[in-house]
């Protein structure tokens, strides 16, 4: 901060957000952050895997569903973002719930997204009460409001761009290299970290395409090139921990290879959003969300008229030189850049979009409203710097009369077309707060030059970011009615040794509720502790999974499947003893009670019945045949063979195998100890799901972890073995720390000798 004013402004705008959150909290009824994938995923992924650092454990792997799966490597649970481990630790340490994490990562990553967005148009020399109103109309814009409570990760970006942005500016405008400057490659690698590759991508393009833009409109010089080459250079390295063990495994799943052209274009934002710079939750019929979460591009109704007076009034005075000033080139900058983004955003609505398909690594991405992102702050910023030359320069405001009459004209097309495509939520107190006060801001534009006008517009801007936000969460979707981590092993009368497979989906549409999925929690065995055949998914769960399990992205498996597969012997190796199924599922409770599956819980929404005959986790095979599928269905699936037969394609021809005696077990986080007496050896399996990270240690002698049955893991025992251990180890992780420490020594070596040529 530049002196003590900014700092005391900066302090302001903390505080503002602050009773922001709290006013709008009173507003909206459903004010939550915890929704939909919130609270059915990343609350209990990232609380699994942040407690297993507290335990002092690297998390490698999560027990709960998929039958064991990859933690850091499935990236979304940011299991290297250290504000994750202090959320996490902020839960425990005060006994708090853990829906309660979403909150305080939202609150925690406002406040630093709040001091970014100030620091930067302080950095541009904007007056501090712009500075305030930018960083408050962004850090609460509707876009990022509503998806921060159901995708967390998009506030968290979001949070970091005015960094990166700070960072890449320093670079271009100091000749001698800063410690500020490390805010672009800092700033890179928490996004990375964060989890969410896509956006990282993104936010890497958003940084290219900066940097080309400063160079055509500052110049470039060599040594600027070296820098931020240099800097890009160390931050991948710096984030190979992250990204080799993601790297690994992605190639076994959906984002392998090039989804089709209708998921690359999917949730695209109808043009017709960008009514939303002006007035909030307007409805159109065919874009991506419900119509009443139309709030894509508000971040209060001052920033839509300010951009277009500027345009105008420049392309009406041929100001060109406004271009020229420093003021002018940055409103530009930001405003093209915030045009591309918002450009690929409408997706499927945009031919451009569309060409980008035939980038590789690209077209494994979906959901382009996510590029809003970026898109949405950078308008905000291009409308903070024209607010700022308004003000410095009332000139601008001289034509009122045309300028007012330009408000009223859009005033009254607004208001017109409100009449007929009003969402529904609209007449409610937030509602309104946020509409009188978009209102409100557009029409003192014209008077802003008055200190008076400029304490009203203030004040317009606070009111209508706490409507904003509180209609935010009034239009956000998939409400819960169980509370988290409600159905534990003990609330559902299971033995916490065996697993439960759900057969039934969320409903997502009821009565009461059209955006309501009451199973949605119920499905997260992460989340209440027990253990599943499936769970939660995302497109980094291995397609071989799928094949053998086909399930829903909440869990749920298919008619086709569990009526074939209930009373199977393939079933029961996986250790399933529970299935799980709705209240309102007649045909699946009827489907269960003609295999013999017996009630033994109700809770609600569910019942839960219990089979017989489940394996345990670990047990010793009968049988070893070679894998040949017919063969696989027939003994496995049609039950025409023993229940302890496992298949590999290396066997040659079927064995009889010696059958040892399991003593204890003990699981841990990435580790399974197994005490066992097998004078005669065997093969012995443990139902978890095979990955060839799992290395295995017979009697300290290491041995091969092979993939029995298509699925899980076992290994042959020798005569005589008394002791296994499986354990988790990630080469690519200790890879990339390798590197990230490589890329950590080189970056001071560059840094000293830079700073011997520039003494010399």
């Amino acid at each position: 901060m530049k002196n003590s004013k900014d700092r005391i402004w900066l302090l302001a705008t903390l505080i503002s957000l602050g009773f922001i959150l709290f006013f709008a909290s009173l507003l909206s009824p459903v004010f939550t952050y915890a929704r939909w994938d919130n609270f059915e995923y990343f609350i209990p992924n990232i609380m699994e895997a942040h407690s297993q650092w507290l335990r002092g454990v690297i998390p490698y792997w999560n027990v709960h569903q998929h039958m064991g799966e990859p933690l850091l490597a499935n990236a979304q649970p940011g299991v290297l973002y250290l504000p994750h481990t202090l959320c996490v630790l902020i839960i425990k340490i005060f006994h708090l719930n853990p829906v309660h994490l979403m909150f305080l990562l939202m609150a925690l990553h406002m406040a630093w997204a709040a001091g970014g967005w100030f620091r930067l148009m302080r950095f541009w020399n904007a007056r501090r009460s712009v500075s305030w109103v930018t960083a408050i109309s962004i850090c609460t814009g509707g876009f990022v409001t509503v998806f921060a409570s159901m995708w967390i990760f998009i506030y968290l970006v979001m949070a970091w761009i005015p960094w990166v942005t700070y960072g890449i500016f320093k670079i271009w405008n100091e000749e001698a290299f800063s410690k500020e400057n490390l805010w672009f490659p800092v700033g890179l690698v928490a996004i990375g970290f964060i989890g969410y590759p896509q956006l990282m991508v993104y936010v890497l393009a958003y940084s290219l395409l900066l940097i080309i833009l400063l160079g055509i409109f500052y110049g470039v010089t060599g040594k600027k090139i070296i820098t931020i080459s240099l800097l890009l250079f160390f931050a991948f390295l710096w984030m190979a921990p992250f990204l080799l063990p993601v790297l690994e495994v992605v190639r076994e799943t959906i984002r392998s290879g090039r989804i089709i052209m209708d998921s690359f274009v999917e949730r695209s934002v109808h043009p017709f959003s960008l009514i939303s710079l002006f007035l909030p939750s307007f409805y159109f019929p065919n874009g991506y969300s419900r119509e009443k979460a139309v709030l894509d591009f508000f971040q209060g109704g001052w920033m839509g008229p300010v951009l277009i007076w500027i345009i105008l009034w420049t392309a009406a005075k041929r100001k060109l030189s406004l271009l020229k000033s420093e003021s002018g080139k940055l409103i530009l900058i930001f405003l093209i850049l915030g045009i591309i983004f918002s450009n690929f955003a409408m997706g499927g609505n945009s031919w451009i979009y569309r060409l980008t398909y035939a980038i590789p690594l690209w077209s494994s991405f979906r959901w382009p409203f996510k590029f809003l992102t970026m898109g949405v702050p950078l308008l905000g910023i291009s409308a903070g710097l024209a607010l700022d030359l308004l003000i410095k320069r009332p000139n601008f405001l001289r034509p009122r009369l045309l300028l007012i009459s330009i408000f009223s004209v859009v005033t009254i097309g607004l208001l017109v077309y409100l009449r007929t495509h009003f969402a529904f939520n609209f007449f409610t107190p937030a509602g309104i707060l946020a509409f009188t006060s978009a209102l409100g801001t557009m029409w003192m534009i014209p008077f802003l030059e008055k200190k008076v006008i400029q304490g009203i517009f203030l004040f317009l801007v606070f009111s209508g970011s706490i409507g904003t936000v509180a209609l935010a969460h009034n239009a956000g979707a998939k409400t819960y009615e169980e509370a988290y981590g409600q159905y534990g092993p003990l609330e559902m009368g299971m033995d916490v040794q065996y697993r439960l497979m759900p057969i039934t989906s969320s409903p997502r549409h009821t009565k009461n509720n059209p955006v309501m999925q009451p199973l949605g929690l119920f499905q997260s065995a992460t989340a209440n502790g027990y253990f599943s055949l499936t769970g939660c998914s995302t497109d980094m769960v291995p397609l071989r999974y799928f094949k053998k399990i086909p399930s829903s992205i909440e869990g749920a498996v298919g008619k086709n499947f569990y009526s074939v597969m209930l009373n199977s012997h393939l079933l029961k190796s996986w250790n399933v003893r529970y299935v799980s199924v709705g209240n309102w599922d007649k045909s699946g409770v009827e489907i269960l009670n003609k295999a013999g599956y017996k009630l033994i819980k109700e809770v609600y929404p569910a019942k839960i019945f219990e089979g017989e005959g489940a394996l345990p986790r670990i047990y010793f095979a009968t049988h070893f045949y070679p894998y040949d599928n017919e063969q696989f269905v027939n003994v496995m699936v049609n039950n025409k063979g023993p229940v302890t037969s496992v298949f590999h394609p290396s066997q040659t021809e079927m064995l009889t195998l010696p059958v040892g005696k399991i003593l204890r077990t003990d699981w841990r986080d990435n580790r399974i100890r197994i005490e066992l007496d097998a004078p005669d050896g065997g093969f012995l399996v443990v139902s978890q799901t095979y990955f060839p990270q799992w290395n295995v240690v017979v009697d300290g002698r290491k041995a091969k972890n092979l993939e029995v049955n298509g699925l899980v893991q076992g290994v042959w025992v020798p005569p005589g073995a008394k002791l296994i251990e499986f354990r988790y180890q990630s080469a690519p992780f200790e890879i990339g720390l390798t590197l990230a420490l490589c890329g950590g020594l080189g970056f001071l070596l560059w840094r000293h000798m830079s700073r011997r040529k520039e003494k010399e």
